[in-house]
């Protein structure tokens, strides 16, 4: 008991600090601190042996803040349950239907870093070598043509958008 309410003490303010940050809510966090200490209560024989246990503290935090975001959205489960279709429940998945189109719009500088690193998953370090630029030249080029991208596909298939988020737009076919 001893060494988990040292490790508690040590650790309290920064487990309070990471939860508040992850929930933006004072007493949520504190409510899932208690949660996690009551946890950390069963397994109180074992604490002392632990080689590190600020880390094995933040592992029950963040377990303990997961289960209850999942016990917070059953939204998901229900929709998978009415057979709610992934085109319903991301319309951005639908906007691949516009890439291609988009995509030989742009120029050929960003076509190709999205081409590379977005599409093909080359590492944007992996890009730069390959273009003999810097590294954060090659971050530049990509969130240039991403924002270009996006401007794009706003306005070429009439993207609109609810909360930051694609809610609808206009299927644009290939030439």
């Amino acid at each position: 008991m001893k060494c988990l309410m040292q490790a508690w003490q040590h650790n309290e303010s920064d487990i309070k600090a990471w939860l508040i940050c992850k929930t933006h809510d004072v007493e949520q966090a504190e409510d899932l601190m208690q949660e996690t200490f009551l946890k950390a209560m069963k397994h109180q024989e074992r604490f002392c042996s632990l080689d590190n246990a600020r880390s094995w503290l933040f592992k029950m935090v963040r377990n303990t803040l997961i289960d209850h975001i999942r016990t917070q959205h059953p939204v998901d489960k229900l929709t998978a349950d009415l057979g709610i279709t992934a085109q319903e429940k991301a319309p951005i998945m639908g906007l691949l239907s516009c890439l291609p189109r988009v995509l030989s719009e742009l120029d050929d500088e960003d076509r190709d870093v999205i081409e590379c690193c977005d599409l093909n998953g080359m590492t944007q370090a992996d890009y730069a070598q390959l273009k003999d630029i810097s590294t954060a030249g090659a971050k530049s080029r990509i969130q240039r043509a991403r924002q270009k991208l996006k401007q794009h596909l706003t306005c070429a298939c009439q993207v609109k958008f609810a909360e930051q988020k694609v809610c609808s737009y206009v299927p644009r076919h290939k030439l």
